[in-house]
């Protein structure tokens, strides 16, 4: 998984959040970029690369 050791502060692309909320019992119901004018070309490059190519990702999930 990325992020840095050390520290409190943990960071996470959509494919590594969303799997540790299927983990833990969660249904993922939506996913998107908060605060990103140009969310469309990064959602196209992330489909491409495994990272997050946005500072704030949303993911709206629901516990099972």
């Amino acid at each position: 998984m990325a992020g840095k050791a050390g520290g409190h502060v943990r960071e996470y692309n959509f494919k590594e959040l969303e799997t540790l909320l299927k983990t833990n019992g969660f249904r993922i119901l939506d996913r998107t970029y908060a605060d990103m004018a140009y969310a469309r070309k990064i959602k196209l490059l992330e489909k491409i690369f495994p990272m997050t190519f946005a500072e704030k990702i949303v993911i709206r999930a629901q516990k099972d």
